[in-house]
């Protein structure tokens, strides 16, 4: 009998830093799932990747995270989670006037631990969880800013620190220097993909396109604000909808930089559906660079 190999593991301390949605199986009650978290690596392992080849996307995900397909068996990397949240009512459209609907959450400044454990490459996993932390959230509401957590051991001063970190991160999940950092006449810290790339808007599926930290705001409480005042201002297909159902091609999390918190603003691939009412031409996307220009 072939010996198995032993895990090895990583501990993080994980700081809420806006209001988490995350709920157990009544869709209610606040619950820390691993699952949520596991969901987050595959999701942006797969925007970071961006394999032209579908089967073989999914071929790879599976070898990293297992799969329900027959002959792929069970991922070689598992999360525990621990810790004793308090949960609060928060409004997930607080820029609304009209809108004073709560949901149940997990309160900000609260941290937790989160084990990572792999029998290999670990420090891959690493990679991705630490990735996924910055460019995304969990939970309801987690494109808007909502569900955003950190590693309490980053400390980021400035954008420039922050995008060097991003960046770093990106060339080892992906194996490849195709990433670069630009600035425009708007704004300076970016991240975007080399043009080779664009030959990919055929696949479907979202991988990211560009990454840019917004402007930093002294709250919490008032990114959200920001957020959600943004999406009702700029309002339009091309950043999603709820029928034909498109999840928006703008992903806003939030970090904390220098004391304060920032948004991070990524563009993916946008996936329409038939009949969408928008396609991915310049004109389009005009709605989807005010939105982004207001962050």
């Amino acid at each position: 009998m072939a010996e198995r190999s032993v895990a090895e593991t990583k501990k993080y301390e994980l700081k809420i830093i806006t209001p988490m949605f995350l709920a157990g199986a009544d869709g209610e009650t606040p619950e820390l799932r691993p699952s949520s978290f596991k969901g987050c690596m595959r999701y942006w392992w797969r925007a970071a990747v961006a394999v032209a080849d579908i089967k073989d996307l999914h071929r790879r995900e599976a070898e990293l995270f297992g799969s329900s397909a027959e002959g792929s068996g069970r991922s070689p990397v598992t999360i525990k989670l621990e810790g004793r949240l308090e949960p609060g009512e928060y409004r997930p459209l607080p820029h609304s006037d009209n809108k004073q609907f709560t949901l149940n959450g997990f309160k900000p400044g609260q941290t937790f631990e989160l084990i990572l454990s792999a029998r290999k490459n670990l420090e891959l996993y690493a990679d991705i969880l630490e990735l996924s932390l910055i460019l995304g959230g969990v939970g309801k509401r987690s494109r808007r800013g909502f569900g955003s957590v950190v590693d309490v051991s980053r400390d980021f001063r400035n954008r420039a620190e922050l995008i060097d970190h991003i960046l770093a991160k990106l060339q080892a999940v992906t194996g490849s220097r195709e990433f670069r950092r630009m600035k425009d006449d708007r704004r300076e810290f970016i991240i975007t993909r080399d043009d080779g790339v664009e030959g990919r808007d055929g696949n479907k599926y979202p991988w990211i396109k560009e990454i840019f930290i917004g402007q930093e705001l002294a709250q919490w409480k008032m990114l959200v604000e920001r957020i959600g005042q943004a999406s009702h201002d700029h309002n339009d297909p091309s950043l999603g909808s709820a029928g034909p159902r498109m999840a928006s091609p703008v992903y806003v999390s939030a970090v904390m930089l220098g004391g304060k918190i920032a948004p991070v603003v990524t563009t993916l691939n946008p996936v329409f559906p038939e009949r969408y009412p928008v396609r991915n031409s310049d004109s389009d996307m005009t709605k989807q660079e005010s939105f982004k220009g207001a962050l």
